[in-house]
């Protein structure tokens, strides 16, 4: 059997995130982050190859499923959860 009286744990601190945006981002990705708030925030024109939309691409029509189903199930859904876990789907 291998000898593990010397063995030390190595300790990690995490000095960044995933799950929250840095303060600071390298300039070219701080750039980007810029851009896309600006996209996001412009109105939807839709799918374009050129700038402007094709009118009737993808047209809207009658699927044939109930929405009352399916807003059932969702707050079906909902009503299984915590409050905590709520307020999380509902603010998404």
């Amino acid at each position: 059997m291998p000898d593990s009286s010397r063995y030390v744990p190595r300790v990690r601190v995490r000095t960044s995130s995933a799950r929250k945006l840095s303060a600071t981002l390298p300039e070219s990705l701080q750039g980007r982050l810029n851009d896309a708030d600006g996209l996001i925030s412009a109105p939807l024109v839709g799918v374009t190859t050129d700038g402007e939309p094709i009118p009737g691409l993808f047209p809207l029509h009658n699927t044939g499923s109930s929405l009352t189903e399916i807003s059932d199930a969702a707050v079906g859904f909902l009503g299984k959860l915590d409050a905590t876990s709520v307020k999380r789907f509902r603010t998404r």
